[in-house]
């Protein structure tokens, strides 16, 4: 729209504003894709891409450990999503109605928005749209490398890179150096792939020097249920790695050892205490519990304090 109003106005259009001038004389042909991402929402980590054309949309969740919908401050004043939440707590709902409260989402989302326009029916696992799904695949990942996609790095990771280095996030993404976007792309969807033959190259991310890698080999050494490799990943440099390490031996492995490893950074002050956070909602109530009373000590910042108002006041319960 701002190009349009630009456009209209007869002023000058930036070079570096996005988007397609849709009316007056200047009007440009409708591009064949669009594109949509879904990042962090205030308290709640968030990442999913999508792509559509006039007839398929293809969304490509890369933390699809996480319900989709997540108890979010503002969202829950509602009266709209108040009712939500006690139709679905109640046991009316339906599977359509309740599946945005599942513990886990799905990786690859495929609609035919045209014979499914409330997008219900998702077509990734049907062989016979698999054409579809490549091209997809193939137009999101070339969108990706074009706009040099800088969410496959978590959050607090990017800023830290880009403060070491006394640089932008929009100026570090740019250098190769500083961020491998076509490797972190690689790694990405080695990890979704939850392909229990991916798991050597997943333990070999884990030895890499760019903590991005090292972050999807411990998501896709997580979403295997590899627990050994967790072990490793609790001494790691990196938080993030850490923390979804410490996750995956509460869920599986060593529940002592990973929450002994969250309590620590969140004593610590980890940059990571948001998704530490985070993680603790994404748990079951008894694994989290023990660290409640550690979370109600902590003098926090905005997000990160509301994070901790949803997890040790909330009254609402986890469906």
């Amino acid at each position: 729209m701002p190009k349009t109003w630009l456009s209209l106005t007869g002023s000058d259009i930036p070079a570096t504003m996005q988007g397609t001038i849709f009316l007056g004389n200047a009007a440009e042909p409708e591009p064949e894709y669009y594109h949509a991402f879904r990042g962090r929402m205030d308290e709640r980590n968030e990442n999913a891409r999508a792509i559509g054309d006039q007839q398929y949309l293809y969304i490509r969740n890369y933390m699809p450990y996480t319900p989709w919908m997540q108890q979010l401050s503002y969202l829950w004043k509602m009266k709209a999503t108040q009712t939500w939440v006690a139709h679905v707590e109640s046991g009316r709902a339906s599977e359509v109605e309740s599946r945005f409260f599942r513990p886990k989402r799905w990786t690859e989302e495929l609609y035919d928005s045209r014979k499914d326009p409330d997008n219900v029916v998702n077509l990734a696992d049907n062989p016979e749209f698999e054409p579809v799904l490549a091209r997809m695949r193939t137009h999101l990942r070339a969108w990706q490398l074009q706009v040099h996609e800088s969410g496959l790095l978590p959050e607090s990771e990017m800023v830290k890179r880009a403060a070491e280095h006394d640089t932008t996030i929009y100026e570090m993404v740019r250098n190769p150096d500083l961020y491998d976007l076509p490797s972190l792309l690689n790694a990405a969807d080695l990890a979704l792939a939850e392909d229990a033959s991916n798991l050597p190259k997943l333990r070999e991310l884990l030895n890499q020097t760019d903590c991005g890698l090292r972050y999807w080999g411990i998501v896709g050494c997580f979403l295997l249920n590899d627990v050994e490799t967790a072990r490793k990943g609790l001494t790691d440099d990196s938080h993030e790695v850490r923390a979804m390490a410490a996750w995956l031996l509460v869920k599986h492995g060593d529940q002592e050892a990973g929450l002994a490893c969250l309590k620590a950074m969140l004593q610590n002050q980890s940059y990571a205490t948001l998704k530490i956070l985070n993680i603790l909602d994404w748990m079951d109530c008894d694994e989290a519990a023990p660290l409640i009373p550690t979370v109600r000590k902590l003098k926090l910042e905005k997000y990160e304090e509301r994070m901790k108002q949803t997890i040790t006041h909330s009254d609402i319960k986890k469906i």
